[in-house]
């Protein structure tokens, strides 16, 4: 009779345990809330979006950036290497994530988002200046990770 009790509190303690979930995926338009990092900026050419003109890393001052989306707000703690300092920027605003035309807006700005998971996250921005020459202005992709 006890092992069957205690076979019974085991079954139990183990569907308890598999009903956590934290182990479900998210809804995208949930899976943008989270603390960003910037991984890699690239510039792409404007007239197909595909070509790369650069890439750029992070500096060690630019590592310590964190960009978060919380359930209305993009707080970004922007670092940048000014002369031999390491500047902090920080900015709260509202922001808009629309899953179905992949479309993030972030107070003004609206750039396309052409990934997002729970780990990573890909926006395409339009720069507004000709980094080739080619007489049409480029995109900067940038790439983020949680």
């Amino acid at each position: 009779m006890k092992k069957l009790i205690l076979t019974a509190i085991s079954l139990v303690a183990i569907s308890c345990s598999s009903d956590n979930n934290d182990d479900l995926p998210q809804p995208i338009e949930n899976q943008i809330i989270g603390k960003w990092k910037l991984k890699t900026t690239t510039v792409l050419s404007g007239k197909d979006k595909t070509t790369v003109l650069n890439e750029y890393l992070p500096d060690a001052c630019k590592q310590k950036s964190t960009y978060e989306f919380t359930d209305k707000k993009y707080i970004m703690n922007d670092y940048n290497s000014i002369g031999s300092e390491c500047v902090l920027g920080s900015t709260t605003v509202d922001y808009t994530y629309n899953a179905n035309d992949k479309t993030l807006k972030i107070g003004n700005e609206t750039a396309s988002v052409t990934e997002l998971t729970s780990s990573t996250l890909v926006v395409l921005a339009f720069d507004d200046y000709d980094h080739n020459n080619d007489g049409v202005k480029d995109y900067l992709k940038y790439l983020y990770t949680k």
